[in-house]
This record gives C-alpha cells, sequence and structure tokens, in this order.
C-alpha cells in the first residue's frame, strides 16, 4: 500500500484533531509542520510525534518528501497558500472556508488541472456514515418523501476577544461555519437549485455572528437553518420524512442517528464506528489520488464554488445594510 507523507499548514487549534485522524489510517502520516514561528512548530510537532518541524510555510513545499497539505491557517490566506501549494506540486486539502472571494474558486481548479493535482474542501460532515445513511435513505425514499429540514449549529465561546476569528471579513458564525450547513445541504440533495433569503446579527466586531438562512430546494422542499456564535444551541438537524424523523446531533461530527417513527412512539438509534470524524474525509482523499481523479466527487468544485458564492452574497448585503 502507497504511503501518503503530509505536510500540515499552520500550528491551529485544529490540526492536533486532524493529526489523530491521520493516524487513524493505514496509508496517511503528517511527516512535517510549519508556521510562522518554529518555536511553535517545534512545540506542536513534540506534542503530535511529527518528526520534522519548520519555521515558514515554503520549508514544507519545497520538501520533497511530502506528497499533500493540509492547509489550517487563517481564513483570510488560504487562497494564497493554496496557490503557492500547488505551484510546488503538491495535493492540496484546505480547511473550510475553502476561499473567500467566488472568483478564486475557478482560478485554484483551473491551475490543479493545469498541474494534474488533487485539490479539496475539508469538509468532514459530508463524508460521515450518517450522511450517508440520510443521503441514502432521501434517494430510495426509505421513510417516503423528504418533506422538511431544519438545521441548527452553535459555536459560542471558543475564542477570546481579539482573536482573528471576530474579524468582520473573515471569521463569525458565516465564514467559520457556514459551509457546515450549506455544503451538507447542498451535498445531501445532490447540489439541487434554489432559492434563499437570510437574516443577520452583527456582533461586537461588526463580524456575522448569527445567522439565519431559509432556503427552498428544487422548488419544494423547504429547510429553516440557523448559525451561531452569539448563543448555543441544540445543535441538531432534523429531517422529516413521510413516515419518519431522522435526528443528527451534531451532525458536523456525530457517530450516531435517531429514527422517530409516526406510527409509534418507539425511536430506533444507529450508531456508528467511534472514530475520529476526520478519518473518512481522509480516506476519501486517498482513495481519489490513488484513482488519479484531481476533484473529489464528493466535495465538488461546484457545491465549494455555490457555497463562497452564497456566503459572499450574504456577508455583501449585510454591509449594505448595516
Amino acid at each position: 500500500m502507497k504511503k501518503f507523507h503530509y505536510g500540515i499548514i499552520s500550528a491551529a487549534s485544529i490540526v492536533p484533531r486532524f493529526v489523530s485522524a491521520l493516524n487513524e489510517s493505514k496509508h496517511s502520516r503528517a511527516i512535517a509542520i510549519g508556521s510562522s514561528s518554529l518555536k511553535r512548530s517545534e512545540k506542536l510537532a513534540k506534542e503530535l510525534k511529527i518528526p520534522t518541524a519548520y519555521g515558514s510555510y515554503l520549508e514544507i513545499y519545497e520538501d520533497p518528501k511530502i506528497d499533500i497539505v493540509y492547509i489550517a491557517n487563517i481564513n483570510e490566506n488560504h487562497f494564497e497558500e493554496i496557490i503557492n501549494a500547488l505551484n510546488h506540486g503538491k495535493h492540496v486539502l484546505c480547511e473550510k472556508p475553502f476561499v473567500l472571494d467566488p472568483k478564486q474558486v475557478s482560478q485554484i481548479f483551473d491551475l490543479a488541472s493545469e498541474k494534474n493535482l488533487f485539490v479539496m474542501e475539508a469538509q468532514k460532515a459530508v463524508f460521515l456514515p450518517t450522511t450517508q445513511y440520510v443521503k441514502k435513505c432521501i434517494e430510495n425514499k426509505k421513510y417516503g418523501k423528504l418533506n422538511q429540514i431544519q438545521v441548527s449549529a452553535s459555536f459560542g465561546s471558543r475564542f477570546e476577544k481579539g482573536h482573528w476569528m471576530y474579524d468582520k471579513h473573515q471569521g463569525g458564525a458565516l465564514f467559520g461555519s457556514g459551509s457546515y450547513i450549506i455544503e451538507y445541504l447542498l451535498y445531501l440533495l445532490d447540489d439541487p437549485s434554489f432559492e434563499y433569503q437570510a437574516l443577520t446579527h452583527l456582533g461586537d466586531s461588526d463580524e456575522i455572528d448569527d445567522v439565519a438562512i431559509q432556503f427552498k430546494f428544487n422548488q419544494d422542499l423547504l429547510a429553516s437553518t440557523h448559525l451561531t456564535t452569539r448563543t448555543h444551541t441544540h445543535n441538531i438537524a432534523h429531517f422529516h420524512f413521510d413516515d419518519a424523523i431522522i435526528s443528527i446531533k451534531n451532525f458536523w461530527k456525530s457517530r450516531k442517528l435517531k429514527i422517530h417513527y409516526h406510527d409509534n412512539q418507539e425511536s430506533d438509534v444507529r450508531k456508528f464506528s467511534n472514530v475520529p470524524e476526520m478519518v473518512y474525509e481522509i480516506e476519501h482523499v486517498y482513495d481519489c489520488i490513488m484513482d488519479n481523479k484531481i476533484t473529489s466527487p464528493y466535495m465538488t468544485k461546484n457545491i465549494t464554488e455555490k457555497c463562497v458564492t452564497l456566503v459572499d452574497e450574504i456577508y455583501q448585503t449585510t454591509l449594505e445594510q448595516s
């Protein structure tokens, strides 16, 4: 089995979880980490047992032993680092949000095609067994027609004031986590047509810290979504079918779901493998590259582009109205 060597871009808080998931795979390991501070890289490399620490991103790109980079630096710098990685011949898995400017999506995928390199936005939610179960239920109408969706997610009190996640142009609920809801639904519904309305609230730094988006998919299906860093919600997705409701707590990382049947009071709980939630996307990336794919059939360019465009539209509209 071919082994993949990852280079980690940034010493961000999400990195230990990603490296832990890499270590659960049979084929992928982090062999180097780079950040703007060599001391910070060395500290995290020691904690995570990563062999090499660098004091710059460039050293990661120039390391011939690295096959693929995982980009987890601040949101506004994703585009620059994706381009740098591709220009150095590295495959790319970049954390959400992929980029902030919709025009940059095509630039990235065009360059990846030119270089014959794989690139994908990291979106663990679409690869989870719980997500795959719901998708199959929608497709084969296991519980009848899907009639309505309700989704809420909250990420409050995670960062100290002054953190870049409070920057209005790259932080808050919308930029930081909007893809969890938008890309999740676009994937489940096979990249549907849609119209939407959005209401937003601005935090102390004028970041969008609370957003409610109402969707109508394929001129038929209504979805009510709510994303916030302002308060705490139940963090749950409900899928209302003719014969049952499927509920998934913490849907972006869940290992189980509950089925509530309409014809009786009983509920059925389905549990899935208790592995780190990022393992599934890591397995998918490996399979894609081994199959010589340069894009994912799950997290497609189209889904990423639609999400980036929608987030930008909501952001620009909020600026105009504030």
